[in-house]
């Protein structure tokens, strides 16, 4: 009986250490978000026609504002620099840093969402990893005749900018988080590709780091998001899965 009260006793700690944690990663995904908006407003000045042009931009501003930037404001570009697919492994160094110095839990679980979101980015149009990550949120629809680019996008899912033959539709109704009575609202994007004609959908979870772009048949694109709040980030915050950088970084 005594054993089984320590247990429940840890339980009971455990959850609450991840209520306490939850709120905190919740704002932090908020300030990736906002600091994604004031990147677009700055290259949208630039007026650059040419997608390779605005990438490129994309990626010398990120760059620089990490290496400039120190504590949790490096975290933040770091995890957009992830969420846009130009982080590299020195910026992963200079962020290992900052994350191994902190005692904040919330800004080495964003740090190692990062990592992860970095160790499954393409490299010369091949994954890192050996297959697409297949979410259980992930949409099982594959076309036949998926283009070279929508291939890539479907090894990239979790990158927020969609690729150049992508063309937007009008736009879904918001949904909210029912399962866990937040406020937050899923933001959902249709995309049509002009290349192969696949149907993508965008959602921008308030839950997570990263967005998700699933392939989607025409009479379901505004099928419900199935809940997913910030999945792994918790448990390696506050449970085993502690560690700053995976063993093979």
């Amino acid at each position: 009986m005594r054993r089984s009260t320590y247990a429940d006793s840890a339980r009971d700690c455990a959850t609450a250490q991840r209520g306490r944690l939850q709120p905190r990663l919740s704002a932090l995904i908020a300030e990736v978000r906002a600091l994604r908006r004031e990147l677009e407003l700055m290259l949208a000045l630039y007026a650059m026609p040419d997608p390779r042009e605005v990438m490129a931009c994309r990626a010398q501003l990120l760059d620089q504002w990490i290496q400039q930037a120190q504590g949790r404001r490096q975290l933040v570009c770091l995890a957009c620099a992830a969420e846009e697919g130009v982080l590299t492994r020195h910026h992963l160094e200079l962020g290992q840093q900052t994350a191994s110095t902190t005692s904040d839990r919330a800004l080495r679980a964003l740090y190692w969402a990062s990592v992860q979101r970095w160790s499954r980015l393409p490299v010369a149009g091949q994954p890192r990893t050996s297959a697409p990550v297949v979410r259980r949120y992930a949409s099982k629809i594959v076309a036949a005749d998926m283009c070279e680019k929508c291939c890539e996008l479907r090894h990239d899912a979790r990158r927020f900018a969609p690729h150049e033959a992508l063309a937007p539709l009008a736009p879904l109704a918001l949904e909210h988080d029912e399962m866990h009575r937040t406020d937050q609202a899923v933001t959902m994007s249709r995309y049509d590709c002009m290349a192969c004609a696949t149907r993508w959908v965008r959602r921008v979870l308030p839950w997570e780091p990263f967005v998700s772009w699933s392939v989607v048949q025409s009479d379901v694109a505004s099928a419900a998001t199935p809940p997913g709040p910030l999945h792994a980030l918790t448990a390696m915050a506050v449970g085993k899965h502690s560690g700053l950088v995976p063993s093979s970084l």
